[in-house]
């Protein structure tokens, strides 16, 4: 039983580490040109953590930014749209 556990717990974490930059990416994008933004908004995050060095980072942060300006939180999205202009 605790092996099960174990595996059920370890399997997730297996899979994140798994997803290449471009496949995490790649789902991102998906989810972004489908309109859902919330999902994309976390896998932009997750992606910026996983990969922060990564030439995509500066898009993941500008989709972000958009994704909150269609979500009408406009306070977060020019937050970071500041942030990317003084860069």
């Amino acid at each position: 039983m605790k092996l099960i556990l174990i595996l059920l717990l370890t399997v997730p974490v297996l899979f994140v580490f798994s997803t290449s930059e471009d496949e995490l990416f790649s789902e991102a994008e998906n989810h972004y040109r489908t309109g859902n933004y919330l999902l994309a908004l976390d896998i932009y995050a997750e992606f910026s953590d996983c990969y922060p060095l990564s030439d995509k980072v500066p898009d993941a942060h500008y989709r972000r930014a958009v994704c909150y300006f269609r979500l009408k939180n406009y306070t977060e999205a020019i937050a970071i749209f500041n942030r990317i202009e003084k860069r």
